[in-house]
């Protein structure tokens, strides 16, 4: 009472890739009111979507939120935290233009690589930094961050699903402190290209089998090793291994009962124990379906990116129940329409679904990315030290499914997974899926 209200104060707005950026100084305690009032005004008026990021404090860390992120249309995030706001002053972020509209953002690690391997490209990616996922509505880039988490990525074909698996693959084949395992059930036709930089492929169900029980011996080995040494996670440095299971509903939906309960079994144990040895998994799914992605499995599954589907339920089995209701579903055209090639869905280490559209690498780019690795990988010293230290297994002559586990030894490797290393054997230090099959 007795006080006259002081106007807010904005500062002159900025041009983004999605539409315009303002800074606006209100009082604090008065923040949230006034944009709970004001957003749907805005939203009139200008004809777009309007959010509004928290306060930050001086020296930049994000204090409490004082003005609430409002979704205004479907499959629009809470607004991002901006740690560039002084205290006292939002920022409203308004969008006029959808920057998923526009052609596939380019693959930024394309730039690491090189005709010829010099040694400041030595070095290559590294996983713990994140890898390009896509751009978000506000035309932004997104990170993934595979260690010490998993993967579940569906949806149509046609949608982005196959083209976003590659890109995963070619970003581990550029991290040579990564082993690539690769099950593709279609004969290697997906998959098959990164045979030279990986460490185990199979092209069946039947080798997926062998691959899966050696991978989770491997596993077991990483674990025993962890609890002799009093460690609880790897770390960045250690080697981290990558599991790539394209069609997963080829294993999981497998005619012979034994072949699809011990795929099953295998790899929700990996999923389960895996991340905390640096067993990472992606698994992908072109028909979204409880039978082809058992429950169970998904539930294990922190990130998941849904790409096109056909029913409100396919959406829900790839990202989690009840997001369709909540306005995230990846059927809803006017989410993601029949024509939008690579934009999806990515939950991952956020509030809610955030729409994402990813890169497109045409398979010149692919060859490009493969040359480059398969030299990386052969100047690197630890690459070169864990395929020499591979032990060999007995060859299996019956259908895997007949031979038990305990008849498959795996031992243990003697090369550190590195120079000091408390973790012990490398994953994945197994023959291929050809010297058993």
């Amino acid at each position: 009472p007795g006080e006259s209200p002081r106007p807010p104060v904005m500062r002159r707005p900025s041009r983004t890739p999605a539409g315009w950026s303002a800074k606006v100084k209100v009082p604090d305690h008065k923040a949230a009111v006034m944009f709970e009032n004001l957003l749907p005004i805005l939203e009139d008026k200008l004809g777009a979507a309007v959010t509004v990021q928290q306060v930050a404090k001086p020296d930049g860390r994000v204090s409490k939120t004082v003005a609430r992120a409002r979704e205004l249309t479907p499959g629009v995030s809470e607004g991002k935290p901006s740690k560039r706001v002084p205290r006292g002053w939002v920022e409203l972020k308004i969008r006029d233009r959808d920057p998923l509209a526009d052609a596939a953002p380019l693959w930024p690690h394309l730039s690491l690589v090189r005709d010829e391997l010099k040694p400041d490209a030595l070095a290559g990616l590294d996983l713990w930094d994140g890898i390009f996922a896509g751009v978000d509505e506000d035309g932004e880039a997104v990170k993934l961050f595979l260690p010490q988490t998993n993967l579940l990525v569906a949806g149509v074909p046609g949608g982005g699903k196959s083209v976003f698996l590659q890109e995963v693959c070619a970003a581990a084949a550029l991290d040579p402190n990564v082993r690539l395992t690769l099950i593709d059930p279609s004969g290697g036709v997906e998959l098959g290209r990164w045979k030279p930089v990986a460490d185990d492929l199979a092209e069946n169900a039947e080798q997926a089998v062998g691959l899966l029980r050696r991978y989770h011996a491997s596993m077991e080995l990483a674990l025993s090793a962890l609890r002799e040494d009093e460690v609880r996670n790897v770390s960045r440095g250690d080697m981290q291994s990558l599991l790539v299971v394209d069609e997963i509903a080829a294993l999981t939906m497998h005619p012979e009962v034994e072949v699809r309960k011990e795929c099953v079994a295998k790899l929700a144990d990996v999923v389960g124990r895996g991340r905390k040895v640096g067993f990472i998994t992606v698994i992908a799914a072109l028909k979204p379906t409880n039978d082809a992605v058992p429950t169970f499995l998904s539930m294990l599954i922190l990130s998941r990116l849904a790409f096109r589907c056909t029913r409100t339920v396919m959406s829900d089995t790839i990202l989690g129940d009840g997001w369709g209701g909540q306005g995230f579903d990846a059927s809803d055209p006017g989410i993601i329409s029949a024509t939008d090639k690579g934009v999806g869905l990515l939950m991952a280490g956020t509030a809610t679904p955030v729409r994402i559209k990813t890169a497109f690498l045409s398979d010149a780019q692919l060859d490009r990315v493969l040359a480059f690795a398969v030299k990386l990988r052969a100047a690197n010293p630890r690459v070169r030290a864990a395929v020499s230290a591979r032990p060999t297994v007995p060859v299996l002559t019956k259908a895997p499914s007949s031979v038990p586990v305990s008849s498959v030894p795996v031992p243990r490797s003697s090369t550190p997974s590195r120079p000091g290393s408390r973790r012990g054997p490398e994953p994945g230090g197994v023959p291929s899926a050809e010297e058993n099959f």
